[in-house]
């Protein structure tokens, strides 16, 4: 059996294990948000999706902003991936499961602009915990991508801790259109399409997510 496809089986099983947990263990640090302390996060936790931009969308390297412990990141990297984790909590970058691929930064402080650039830029359960007023220093970072840009966003009164940012998708579309992406209508439901609702019905990016192209 070839290394990815028993690494994309592994995967799969570590999702089983981890969607019957207590859903209520999370660290939460303020205006930085929170990340699950017990492994990856059921809503955020979509191989099926990154197999496909892996396979389909040629990615080969992924930039992760709001990478929480690194978990999607380390999947990326298992899967022949550069990546590089970007996250504002100490103890999620101290506790990295990717510790020599992941750097803090505070958006609340200033840009962020890596010295590298990317195939995509992946930020799942991020976007909604920035207040509107430092947005554009975590677009400048986005910028880093030469191809796609995939998302998730909370929704209008969805609700969750420090959702200080919940817009409507078309909100999201005119910010990326002003760092020249455009949303891929049909890649993004091809992906979404990816994720099997039976088994994973509290999917983010089966809610919300996105995939843009640069223009």
């Amino acid at each position: 059996m070839k290394l990815k496809k028993k690494l994309k089986i592994k995967a799969k099983n570590i999702y089983r294990k981890i969607s019957g947990r207590d859903k209520n263990v999370v660290t939460t640090e303020g205006h930085l948000g929170g990340y699950r302390q017990d492994g990856p996060d059921p809503g955020t936790w979509c191989p099926e999706v990154w197999n496909w931009m892996i396979d389909v969308l040629g990615v080969s390297s992924v930039l992760d902003v709001g990478c929480g412990l690194g978990h999607t990141a380390k999947y990326f990297r298992d899967n022949d991936c550069d990546v590089l984790g970007i996250d504002g909590s100490p103890s999620a970058v101290e506790n990295s499961v990717i510790p020599e691929r992941v750097v803090r930064h505070d958006y609340t402080e200033l840009a962020y602009i890596p010295e590298c650039s990317y195939d995509m830029v992946w930020s799942a359960e991020f976007v909604e915990h920035v207040e509107p007023k430092y947005v554009d220093n975590f677009l400048a970072t986005f910028c880093k991508s030469t191809k796609y840009v995939s998302m998730t966003h909370a929704l209008p009164n969805q609700g969750g801790y420090h959702h200080v940012n919940e817009k409507p998708k078309n909100y999201w579309i005119q910010k990326m259109k002003k760092i020249d992406f455009k949303l891929d209508e049909r890649m993004t439901n091809e992906s979404r399409k990816k994720i099997d609702s039976t088994k994973n019905n509290g999917s983010q990016y089966l809610e919300s997510g996105l995939i843009f192209r640069r223009i």
